[in-house]
């Protein structure tokens, strides 16, 4: 959803790269403000509308193999 150029983008299960970007959350105040802002330009995708109709086309999707 964030897309790989999201600054607070780490690897799914990624322990340690999800805790060393929790930790320049909490002490660097420029990358706050970076993630910020990222995530305000991106806040019109996540409204109730589009997870609606984005949870709409999944559901419609056939099943592979199915």
């Amino acid at each position: 959803m964030l897309g790989r150029d999201y600054a607070g983008y780490f690897p799914v299960e990624d322990d340690g790269a999800l805790a060393k970007v929790l930790l320049r959350a909490e002490r660097d105040e420029i990358f706050r403000a970076r993630l910020a802002s990222q995530c305000a330009a991106r806040r019109a995708l996540m409204t109730p509308a589009a997870e609606q109709a984005a949870l709409a086309r999944v559901v419609a999707e056939p099943v592979p193999g199915g």
